[in-house]
C-alpha cells in the first residue's frame, strides 16, 4: 500500500477484523437448526413414500394370492401354473 520511502509506511498496522457480533452467532445457529429440521422432514417424507410403496406391494401380493386360491378352489387352475 505504501512505498518504503514514505514515513507512514513504518507506522502502518493492518486493522484486525472484528469478531462477528453475538447476533450473528445466533443467526448461524438458527439456520443450522432449520437446515437439520428440513433434512429430517425430507427423510421422513422419503421413508413414508417407501412405506407406502411397500404397503401397496404387500397388498398386491395378498390380492394375487387370494385370486390364485380362488382359482385353486374352483378347480380352474391356469395351465402354466398347473403344469410347469
Amino acid at each position: 500500500m505504501f512505498s518504503r520511502r514514505e514515513p507512514r509506511a513504518e507506522n502502518y498496522k493492518p486493522s484486525l477484523k472484528k469478531p462477528p457480533p453475538l447476533d450473528y452467532a445466533q443467526v448461524v445457529a438458527h439456520r443450522r437448526v432449520c437446515r437439520v429440521a428440513e433434512n429430517r422432514q425430507m427423510e421422513a417424507n422419503n421413508t413414508h413414500f417407501y412405506d407406502l410403496k411397500n404397503t401397496v406391494e404387500l397388498e398386491n401380493a395378498f390380492q394375487q394370492r387370494q385370486r390364485m386360491e380362488g382359482h385353486l378352489r374352483l378347480g380352474n387352475v391356469p395351465a402354466h401354473i398347473a403344469h410347469p
